[in-house]
């Protein structure tokens, strides 16, 4: 370009050329306006333009050339590219430490529709959920001009600990504090005690073993088992399944097991009704409407409007129902006073006296005759034999006290002061056991009717 002052020849490289900052500012592209203004463009002019007038931090120095090339050409080039991405911090974040369960949405009412979950995770008190990440901060960028380009901070994550877990803010780990589900709702990490199963225990759910309490609002199928620690309610038909509970169970469908499936808890059981079923229950067995060839024991088993016809029924304090037995004299046992889960007990006990008494004869045949010659041991050898006879003395011991417990389950197994009640009365056929005094009936009780032990007369009184 012809001599001059630089503010001109600047001036004049502005008229002739466009600096162009894309991608952000990132690179910088200089397009010639009026390629005759730039025909006698040198290297030097075009490096002092761009880095003293456009304040160009860094030019393609190597390219430079060529790039006066282009321009006198008409045509465009890149002359920097060395800009900065801002890199933005990275929001808080949970990694699952199980597996990650749906989340549940609440309703305008707040509730969570748990009929929307198709599977769950099951976790124990202590068991660690998820890990908190917390945010990182953002690094700048800048542009080829080394104006800074800002770079956003992460967000801290909104996931906080809901009801029975808690943050451990050492390791920003959720931990849950119960046994149950997890349950992830809006920014909310819990455990509920609660499953609800979407509709059937069938194949589609396989078997259910859940630490809390487990709604089915559909069956449960043939051969199927459900194993809910604090409590099981299903709203349909319980087939032929296994039921097994520390807490109440609830059958609103009734049951039909076909002899084949058992209920068994530690809490009541309430159902509809009760058919051709296995039920074993260290609380109550409320029925609404029948029990049917059943097996059945409670501590109190009462059918509110129907009678008790075939199979067994024991209780330890009660039974009531409409009536006993059937006009066709179905064979139908009712029996009180029988502590069923004592019995249990005792037979546990029975073979652990009999352990017991094996092994201290198994140790006494061995341990006599060391005794015997108990001056000639090492003594090494004479500490083992101390250690196997104080041994031998705590199993003796345990064996003397499990014996006492033998003696009390036998009593509390049976006794005579339950009592059965029967608006309607009993047919015949029908047997009556109360502790160790058995009656069969011989004929038709009409009427209300209570069956009681009589200690004078030694016998059971079918009372009006």
């Amino acid at each position: 370009m012809a001599a001059t002052s630089t503010i001109e020849n600047w001036l004049a490289l502005r008229a002739a050329l466009e600096l162009r900052l894309e991608d952000g500012g990132l690179k910088a592209l200089l397009v010639p306006r009026q390629s005759a203004a730039v025909a006698d463009l040198s290297v030097e002019e075009l490096r002092q333009f761009l880095l003293e007038d456009q304040r160009l931090t860094a030019l393609r120095e190597e390219d430079l050339p060529d790039i006066v090339v282009r321009l006198k050409a008409g045509r465009e080039a890149l002359v920097a590219d060395h800009g900065r991405v801002p890199m933005h911090g990275r929001d808080g974040h949970l990694d699952w430490l199980v597996q990650a369960p749906q989340a549940q949405n609440p309703d305008e009412d707040g509730d969570i529709d748990f009929f929307a979950m198709r599977d769950f995770h099951a976790v124990t008190r202590g068991q660690p959920l998820a890990r908190l990440h917390r945010p990182t901060l953002g690094v700048p960028g800048c542009n080829v001009r080394g104006e800074v380009l800002a770079a956003r901070d992460g967000r801290p994550s909104p996931f906080r600990a809901g009801p029975n877990v808690r943050l451990d803010a050492e390791s920003q780990t959720f931990v849950a504090t119960m046994d149950g589900r997890v349950v992830v709702s809006g920014d909310s990490l819990w455990v509920s005690r609660v499953l609800e199963v979407e509709k059937d225990v069938d194949y589609s759910t396989g078997n259910i073993t859940f630490g809390g309490l487990v709604n089915v609002p559909g069956n449960v199928r043939d051969n199927f088992c459900v194993e809910g620690a604090e409590g099981i309610c299903v709203r349909g038909l319980v087939e032929a399944a296994r039921l097994i509970s520390r807490g109440a169970i609830t059958l609103k469908g009734g049951v039909n097991a076909r002899d084949k499936g058992t209920i068994q808890t530690d809490g009541d059981v309430t159902a509809k009704f009760v058919t051709n079923a296995d039920i074993k229950a260290r609380g109550e067995v409320l029925v609404a409407k029948e029990i049917v060839s059943s097996r059945v024991y409670g501590r109190r088993v009462s059918v509110a409007r129907g009678p008790i016809a075939g199979g067994e029924v024991c209780a330890l304090e009660r039974i009531s129902a409409l009536e006993a037995g059937s006009e066709k004299g179905a064979r139908t046992l009712l029996q009180v006073g029988r502590d069923l889960f004592a019995e249990l007990d005792l037979e546990a006990a029975k073979a652990r006296e009999a352990k017991l008494r094996e092994v201290i004869q198994s140790l006494q045949a061995t341990l006599g005759p060391l005794t015997q010659r108990r001056d000639s041991l090492t003594p090494l050898d004479a500490w083992k034999l101390d250690r196997l006879l104080e041994h031998t003395s705590r199993l003796e011991s345990e064996l003397r006290e499990l014996l006492e417990r033998l003696q009390g389950a036998r009593r509390k197994a049976l006794s005579t002061q339950g009592s059965i009640e029967l608006e309607r009365g009993l047919y015949p056929g029908v047997v009556l056991r109360i502790g160790r005094y058995e009656k069969t009936v011989d004929k038709r009780y009409a009427g209300r009717r209570r069956i009681y032990f009589d200690e004078e007369r030694g016998d059971i009184v079918i009372g009006a």
